[in-house]
């Protein structure tokens, strides 16, 4: 059964209802108004600097100014200036490169990168990975079925040198090899911001692997190298046999721009499944080899990082 209600009533709501709307309104500009005042003063010195900068070379500069070199140059300049993680700009060619590359393709021939050889020595599974991009999933999946079939006891993962990565397909490796996360951050990984919020989390499913697992790390395995060496060791799933790792702990995301450019910019920080973020620290190893590069897989079995990684696999 309805009920009317008077003409006085409707308009005391509909009158409440447009002054909520306007605090709310008037609420949200204030903040945003009060953000962009307290950086006023800094951005006014900055743009007055470069504008002085301006007038001077326009003035003096014995060369013709090609504004669009200059506008790039200025771009890149000001993330170059920004100290925590790796930030730079990309005109639309280089971000047209950078896409084709983040899948594993390479921009000039455009055919698949190669970034994970493997092979079957003995009992053990080796994988070199040189990269991760997004065509590395795939290669990695089957390189680990592979061992499946060929009943390896413990797998080697050398990741030494590593530092071209795209976390995301990083942690779809790492999925690949440990089960679902329920302690910690319950996630392979979780990004926060400077103030401690969390930016993303990267989630796991109940698939695993059933080798013992060793991570071959150097001075120079940096991002998702150390993410993948530090989850293997908090899963429960192996230890790391090498060096200490670079430390780049940082996220970075991708902005395109309205002009068809782009910027790379570090919006937070990597924390691992349980451990605390490696970033600026790097990841010791459970066991610690001085070690170099392999160049050749065909010489990895006289590498000391290869043979402490194999005696572990077999203990």
């Amino acid at each position: 059964m309805s009920k009317k209600i008077s003409v006085g009533v409707a308009l005391t709501l509909i009158i409440v209802s447009v002054l909520l709307t306007c605090v709310i309104t008037i609420s949200v500009m204030t903040v945003k108004q009060n953000y962009a005042m307290e950086d006023l003063p800094a951005k006014e010195q900055m743009y007055s600097l470069l504008s002085e900068t301006d007038s001077i070379v326009r003035e003096n500069y014995a060369g013709d100014v090609d504004s669009e070199k200059v506008k790039a140059a200025s771009a890149d300049g000001y993330l170059k200036g920004l100290t925590v993680g790796t930030n730079y700009f990309m005109d639309s060619e280089a971000y047209s490169e950078y896409k084709q590359r983040i899948q594993g393709i390479d921009p000039d021939t455009g055919e698949t990168i190669k970034t994970v050889s493997s092979k079957t020595i003995g009992s053990v599974g080796y994988i070199r990975i040189s990269a991760f991009y997004h065509s590395s999933v795939d290669e990695f999946s089957n390189a680990v079925k592979t061992f499946k079939s060929d009943n390896v006891t413990g797998i080697i993962i050398d990741v030494r040198g590593v530092q071209s990565f795209n976390l995301d397909d990083a942690a779809e490796i790492i999925d690949i090899l440990v089960p679902v996360a329920d302690e910690g951050t319950q996630s392979i990984a979780t990004i926060v911001s400077k103030n401690g919020d969390t930016v993303k989390t990267f989630s796991s499913d109940s698939d695993t692997v059933n080798f013992k697992i060793a991570v071959i790390t150097d001075e120079n395995t940096a991002g998702a190298g150390e993410l993948l060496a530090q989850d293997v060791k908090d899963f429960g799933k192996g230890v790391s046999v090498g060096e200490k790792t670079k430390g780049s702990g940082t996220y970075q995301q991708v902005f395109e721009l309205s002009d068809d450019n782009a910027i790379v910019l570090t919006t937070g920080y990597v924390k691992p499944y349980t451990s605390e973020s490696y970033d600026g620290k790097g990841v010791e190893p459970d066991y610690k080899v001085k070690t170099e590069p392999v160049k050749n897989d065909n010489d990895i079995n006289k590498d000391a990082a290869f043979l402490q990684s194999y005696a572990y696999i077999n203990m």
